[in-house]
């Protein structure tokens, strides 16, 4: 009597308990192809290419004691030279105040440039700057016929498969109705994937 037996590697079982880890190497060999899907606050020293278009979408959530603020700030990039691109970067908000109703509606508006000015393998440097013109609605940005201006420096080290990406930034708010501390605005971020 001849007994016909399933290899080990051909079994259901063994294929159901792999399921999870064949997933996740499909992940891991998708991930250069999503490296530029930026899901980063920090900027990287990445430029479009003349003529190249990019559109992102942007969502965040904040929540500030009782008071909660949603922002959509989707994003077009037009390659303008190889190392340079413009961008327009409207805004959309929404602030839910705890017992007083929420208010939604356009926000301000950024027009901002990128230069990657530097680059030397595996290092490279770009200046992102631009104003953020006041097109805001109901009170939700800046007052009407005042501009805020905004600069950072973005540093960039890749040197696979491990990528840095440093910023140190400033915004200009002259006539900021607050305090002398909220007319300039200093921060930095980094990321390393």
């Amino acid at each position: 009597r001849s007994s016909c037996r399933v290899p080990f590697f051909e079994s259901p079982d063994l294929a159901v308990r792999n399921f999870p880890l064949a997933c996740a190497f499909s992940l891991i060999l998708a991930a250069p192809a999503v490296h530029a899907a930026h899901p980063l606050q920090t900027e990287d020293t990445g430029t479009q290419g003349a003529g190249n278009v990019e559109i992102e979408n942007g969502l965040s959530r904040a929540r500030y004691d009782a008071t909660t603020l949603t922002l959509y700030q989707p994003q077009l990039s037009v390659g303008l030279a190889t190392t340079l691109y413009a961008i327009v970067q409207p805004s959309v908000e929404r602030v839910q105040a705890s017992g007083q109703g929420s208010i939604s509606g356009s926000g301000d508006t950024n027009v901002d440039a990128k230069w990657r000015f530097w680059g030397s393998d595996p290092v490279s440097l770009a200046l992102r700057a631009g104003v953020a013109l006041a097109t805001s609605q109901h009170g939700l940005g800046l007052t009407h016929g005042t501009t805020s201006e905004h600069g950072l420096i973005a540093l960039t080290w890749d040197r696979g498969p491990a990528v840095v990406h440093a910023n140190a930034g400033l915004t200009y708010v002259p006539r900021a109705p607050a305090t002398p501390a909220r007319r300039v605005m200093t921060g930095v971020s980094a990321a390393l994937m």
